[in-house]
């Protein structure tokens, strides 16, 4: 692999969408590191697309055997990625936590990865969940991190943001599109591969 890319945000700030319309519209290699989940399939989803599904004993089971590269616990869900997805070649593209991207750091060179931090005020973020058909629980445990001004979100991130986006009105084309031109040139920076084993 020469260069991930990872993007960041709260619930609601439009990642998915970001990548999906970043994947769409590129001409280079793009690997999508699949997340494996312990969250039960929304309508709609298949296995894979976007996540790999599991329960929750499984996944620990995975984890205790060091073999995700970074996982996190969201509400009472596991999310992460197997270690395995480091073999791919050229561009590969990842949402994550900042707590997923901490433990994938200390693997993955610094200068391998591209950080993406997708922002949105608060009311936005809450708009956008209701239009989900969130409950209100669901949204108030997915924000309680989030300020009302949303350019504030995640600026103590150890690992320092490459890019911080701010996604009002849904521009994530337009941001897709930007992405894939700094990711291109930021790949080429690297001749070689990597992988951790």
């Amino acid at each position: 692999m020469k260069t991930v890319m990872v993007v960041c945000g709260p619930s609601g700030a439009g990642k998915t969408e970001i990548v999906d319309r970043f994947i769409d519209g590129s001409d280079v290699h793009v690997s999508v590191w699949n997340s494996f989940t312990s969250r039960p399939r929304r309508s709609g989803e298949e296995d894979g697309k976007p996540y790999v599904f599991f329960d929750r004993d499984e996944l620990y089971a995975h984890i205790e055997r060091g073999e995700f590269l970074e996982w996190d616990e969201v509400g009472e869900h596991i999310y992460g990625t197997l270690a395995s997805v480091t073999r791919a070649s050229g561009l590969c593209v990842k949402i994550m936590t900042i707590n997923g991207v901490e433990q994938m750091l200390k693997s993955v060179p610094r200068e391998r990865v591209l950080t993406v931090r997708v922002v949105l005020d608060r009311t936005e973020l809450i708009e956008r969940l209701r239009g989900r058909g969130e409950d209100e629980d669901f949204i108030e445990e997915r924000l309680s991190d989030v300020p009302e001004n949303g350019s504030e979100w995640a600026l103590d991130f150890t690992g320092r943001w490459d890019v911080s986006v701010y996604n009002r009105n849904r521009f994530a084309s337009a941001i897709a599109s930007s992405l894939r031109i700094l990711a291109a040139a930021h790949s080429e920076e690297f001749e070689d591969e990597w992988s951790l084993g």
